[in-house]
């Protein structure tokens, strides 16, 4: 039978996509939870390091239901300290070393092989594989109905970060929006995110931003060699629960709670690296325009990105819902098109990206590559009419201009066309 172990290691010796699928296929049906425990981000096992078994087994059991066990115990902390440290060496030794290997990898969640949660679903859509979810926040549109009191908190133009902390194992780790490891910040707040889950006296999961004193700084930071962008870096918190309610997804505060238990924990604890986002309780349209035209206006170093209106009663959801709502500054570039590239996968017949290059009104040099904001029928006549499209205007909406380093060429934050200027 081709073993879990088969299929990872002969993925990672393949490039192409259609190599790893077929790589991929056919894992015996006994061995196929471990791709749910590898890529299922809301399962965790709480231990980070243990020894090395001192002998491996010559051959491996012909089922894997001491690891699943094993996981179980970890997963649930029945298992914790020396007692999961050293259950782990004893579990992994009863398996080959090349067994051991590629189950090592689901402990750390992380298989290494050039496929992702996406891959497997296609391939296996029997396991049960969940997207990763959190809370985010709807666009803020011309109906936006208000409710007062509400929370306006700053939205940092950063990089979204979900900490986990364990106050018994003195652990932290983090992983991005998508769920990814993120372990370019391994040890830069996780002094101060322990002490939080000390006093809170269980594991915690906070959400914040991480940022630097740019998004292009915060950006670099993520280089493994980048050393002083990293130094630069704060993780501003702006929500937070208990482990336990972030695994059984059932927020039990309302998010001025929540809000203010954070607020009260970096306060109280003299916290540097990890930093409550700034927000106020505003009462009127009023209250709330003069706060956001503060935010945006004294915006140092695009640093901020506009406000985040919270309902002061909601709960934790995870979901994209109302009780978030962001309001963010729309700029608009006209530039000049210079070249209509073909479009891939469900693109494939059509355009996919628009070459644009030109300056803003400050005489700033910008090139961008536009790829998104297009119906279909805007895609096909731009694609039929490819070769008498450049030299015309485009205007386009973005969030920022992005300087890229040793260079004087400007991009723009997520590029959308908005329409074709036939009056330019």
């Amino acid at each position: 039978m081709k073993t879990f172990a088969d299929a990872i290691e002969a993925a990672e010796r393949v490039s192409t996509h259609a190599e790893k699928f077929a790589a991929l296929k056919g894992i015996h049906h006994s061995q196929t939870r471990l791709i749910h425990e590898a890529c299922n981000k809301y399962r965790r096992f709480n231990v980070k390091k243990w020894n090395e078994p001192n002998r491996y087994a010559k051959e491996d059991p012909v089922l894997m239901t001491e690891f699943y066990g094993l996981l179980d115990a970890l997963h649930d902390r029945r298992l914790t300290g020396n007692e999961a440290r050293e259950s782990v060496t004893r579990v992994l030794g009863q398996y080959t070393k090349r067994t051991a290997k590629y189950l090592t990898r689901v402990l750390k969640k992380d298989l290494d092989c050039g496929a992702n949660g996406k891959t497997f679903r296609k391939i296996y859509p029997e396991v049960d594989i969940p997207n990763f979810k959190l809370m985010f926040a709807k666009k803020m549109e011309s109906k936006f109905k208000w409710k007062f009191p509400c929370i306006a908190e700053v939205k940092y133009n950063g990089l979204r970060l979900i900490a986990f902390a364990d106050p018994e194992e003195l652990t932290v780790s983090y992983v991005s929006r998508s769920g990814r490891q993120s372990d370019f910040c391994n040890g830069l707040f996780d002094k101060e995110l322990i002490k939080m889950a000390q006093v809170v006296g269980q594991s915690i999961v906070v959400d914040g931003e991480v940022l630097g004193e740019s998004f292009q700084e915060t950006a670099k930071a993520k280089g493994k060699k980048r050393k002083t962008q990293k130094e630069q870096l704060r993780f501003y918190a702006f929500d937070m629960m208990t482990g336990h309610e972030w695994t059984t997804h059932k927020s039990r505060k309302i998010q001025v709670e929540r809000s203010l238990d954070l607020s009260r924990l970096c306060r109280d604890l003299e916290l540097k690296m990890v930093i409550k986002s700034e927000a106020k309780v505003v009462e009127s349209v009023e209250e709330a325009t003069a706060y956001y035209d503060r935010v945006v206006n004294e915006n140092p170093k695009d640093q901020n990105e506009g406000l985040i209106i919270k309902d002061p009663e909601a709960f934790y959801t995870w979901d994209r819902v109302s009780a978030w709502t962001k309001w963010k500054p729309d700029y608009t570039v006209d530039l000049t098109i210079k070249k209509v590239h073909p479009g891939k996968g469900k693109f494939a017949e059509t355009m996919g990206t628009v070459d644009c290059e030109g300056e803003d009104e400050n005489g700033n040099k910008i090139e961008v590559a536009v790829g998104g904001g297009y119906k279909d029928d805007e895609r096909d006549y731009f694609w039929h009419n490819r070769r008498i499209l450049p030299g015309k205007t485009m205007e386009i909406k973005h969030f920022g201009m992005m300087l890229a380093e040793n260079s004087t060429v400007y991009g723009l934050r997520h590029p959308q066309f908005v329409r074709l200027r036939e009056d330019k």
